[in-house]
């Protein structure tokens, strides 16, 4: 047997493949644990490997056609499992599950990308007629792009509806956003709810919010407080943000939790109805309101009470709430006693407004509230049935007749 002899050359070659074959071994085991690991990645994971991933070829210098690649991979890899979206993020407050292969409930998760508003329209198409608008980083479901890829047909909240597709963020860009606007919400689901100053119904309400009502969550508390009995009870109570009135800064105050359902959500574009009137106002003020607008321009008659005929204003505000069972008297200053005196403030679509009449000092006009600073009402003779500033006067009086 011819043995040849073993150089120091031959060593050092031998320790090199045995090197790279442990290199080999070690990095396949690493892709192995690291396929396993992605399948089942919450967002937060997602973002911190496929997208920092991306990042890193992209800085390699990687072609367009490569990165488009990459980011249909990091698509793929948003199924999440049942089991890790019940992970909650340090601003959640409940666990919650989520179908599997979504993210937080949604399928094919897109996020708004806008200075101002995005216009949500009925087709797809500029012009077509706006049903809803979305801010920045509001929440979208994707349910279908056209064929140029210049539109997608989407729902956010109550939105349906296309939007244009370049102001729209998808894949890797959509959740790297995914944590940071997670969030608690509480939905309202009773017809109106009071909204105190601290977590006890012997404290001060500050406002009133009414079924479907979305609240984001603060903390939620469980406190004792004493019955109507003096009888010490336990309570739990859901601190939510609440825009103060006069301030207009975001504080918080409480609801009680019995009459709110909690879950994680984003925020969601908002329907023409809900700008209109604010997602607080309830269906009953914003039915009042349409109805007294369907008569917008017509006719005003002194004495009057009669809708499509001729009303004078304490005459139209009488005829349109008796549509909704509510008995006005056909005279103004009356009207102005049988509701619940308000702030101006506080007015909400459907309330009164109360002014002098030239040349008097009390009461002597009507007119209801339709929001965003306007009322309508039966002016004059000579203008009819029109929509003026609800402060073309300083109101006497603000009247509630529907909460």
């Amino acid at each position: 047997m011819n043995m040849r002899h073993i150089t120091k050359r031959d060593k050092q070659l031998a320790i090199v493949l045995a090197f790279a074959l442990i290199l080999t071994i070690a990095v396949r085991v690493g892709l192995d644990k690291k396929a396993t690991t992605d399948t089942t990645a919450t967002e937060s994971a997602l973002r911190a490997g496929a997208v920092t991933e991306l990042e890193s070829l992209q800085t390699a210098g990687l072609t367009a056609g490569s990165i488009s690649d990459i980011n249909d991979f990091s698509n793929a890899t948003a199924t999440v499992s049942n089991e890790e979206k019940t992970k909650v993020t340090s601003q959640l407050l409940i666990d919650q599950k989520y179908e599997e292969g979504t993210v937080y409930g949604y399928k094919n998760l897109g996020f708004s990308e806008v200075e101002g508003n995005l216009n949500v329209r009925e087709e797809a198409s500029e012009d077509a007629s706006v049903v809803g608008k979305l801010t920045n980083h509001n929440a979208v479901e994707i349910k279908s792009t056209s064929k140029d890829g210049k539109w997608l047909e989407i729902t956010s909240g109550n939105v349906e509806g296309y939007v244009s597709a370049k102001y729209i963020l998808t894949g890797d860009r959509a959740l790297a956003l995914v944590d940071d606007l997670i969030a608690t919400y509480a939905t309202v689901k009773v017809e109106t709810l009071k909204v105190r100053e601290k977590p006890s119904t012997d404290s001060n309400i500050l406002s009133k919010v009414h079924d479907a009502d979305d609240l984001r969550v603060v903390s939620i508390q469980t406190v004792e407080n004493k019955d109507k009995n003096g009888k010490t009870v336990t309570e739990e109570w859901v601190e939510i943000e609440h825009d103060d009135e006069e301030t207009k800064e975001v504080e918080t105050a409480f609801v009680f939790k019995d009459h709110v359902e909690l879950a994680n959500k984003f925020p969601t574009g908002k329907t023409i109805k809900e700008l209109h009137y604010g997602s607080e106002v309830d269906d009953t003020r914003v039915a009042l309101c349409e109805m007294a607008l369907k008569y917008y321009g017509g006719r005003y008659v002194w004495g009057g009470s009669t809708l499509g005929s001729g009303v004078d204003c304490s005459g139209f505000t009488m005829a349109i709430y008796r549509q909704f069972g509510i008995k006005l008297e056909h005279h103004a200053a009356t009207q102005a006693t049988q509701g619940r005196r308000i702030k101006a403030s506080e007015a909400k679509p459907g309330d009164l407004f109360f002014y002098k009449r030239p040349g008097h000092s009390g009461i002597g006009h009507v007119g209801i509230y339709i929001g965003g600073g306007q009322i309508i009402h039966a002016a004059s003779s000579r203008q009819g049935i029109i929509i003026s500033s609800a402060y073309y006067q300083t109101p006497l009086a603000v009247c509630s007749y529907l909460d």
